[in-house]
């Protein structure tokens, strides 16, 4: 096979892989979008779905990377073109968007744990004063017939 003819190949191979990883890129924005609403709602097991889908997509987008910097090493002279194909650029722009909603989501998670936290802490401090309280009708005034 000509160097040509693997090149032309391989060019063919890296597009396919670019898609695919746009496509996979496209599905994490939007679940990283779900993942926001989830935990704007406070819904838990929800955002544990999410995170599993999330999990199987890093791993292909892991494999398609490795993929993808084979092929670059191959095709070096073409460098210049998958670096200003509107392909790269979508893949970079979902990449920031990504990026981008999962910090509003640590965000509402860190709010909704700061939350949690003190609502802890007021509980804490109610369950001591009932304590109290409950205690001290045990040592307070007992009823007698002969008053």
């Amino acid at each position: 096979m000509s160097y040509k003819q693997r090149l032309m190949e391989n060019s063919d191979s890296l597009i396919g892989l670019l898609a695919a990883q746009c496509a996979d890129l496209e599905t994490l924005f939007d679940l990283a979008q779900r993942e926001t609403e989830a935990a704007g709602q406070k819904d838990f097991e929800s955002i544990l779905d999410i995170v599993t889908e999330r999990a199987s997509i890093g791993e292909k987008l892991e494999t398609y990377q490795r993929q993808i910097a084979e092929l670059r090493r191959f095709l070096a002279a073409a460098e210049s073109a998958y670096e200003s194909s509107s392909l790269t650029a979508r893949i970079n722009k979902l990449a920031e968007q990504t990026l981008a909603q999962d910090a509003k989501t640590k965000l509402l998670l860190s709010e909704t744990r700061d939350e949690t936290s003190l609502e802890l802490k007021n509980l804490a401090i109610a369950k001591r004063g009932v304590s109290v309280y409950l205690q001290g009708m045990e040592k307070g005034l007992s009823y007698s017939e002969s008053l």
